[in-house]
């Protein structure tokens, strides 16, 4: 709105605000373009299956550290009361 001496104080002219937008939406879809593009590329690498034999070994040998219990199936193991009551005692109850 023009003032009394017939200068206008606005603080962007409408040529501005309209190239402000203008750019806005370049750049929207510039950023679509990108992600679409993003999107579509396919993964070169080739699928392999992960080799457990390291974790097996870990395992196995931390096994073999154990004592005082008896397998009792292939998912089960018994443990001597009197061996988990020493453990208990060893570290302790809060």
């Amino acid at each position: 709105m023009p003032d009394s001496d017939g200068s206008d104080r606005t603080l962007f002219t409408s040529g501005q605000v309209r190239m402000a937008f203008n750019l806005t939406v370049v750049v929207m879809i510039g950023t679509l373009v990108v992600l679409l593009l993003m999107v579509s590329f396919q993964p070169q690498a080739q699928f392999q299956a992960a080799d457990d034999g390291l974790y097996r070994a870990h395992v196995m040998s931390a096994a073999e550290a154990l004592e005082g219990y008896e397998l009792v199936g292939e998912t089960r193991a018994r443990i001597d009361i009197r061996h988990a009551i020493d453990l208990v005692a060893e570290r302790g109850v809060d």
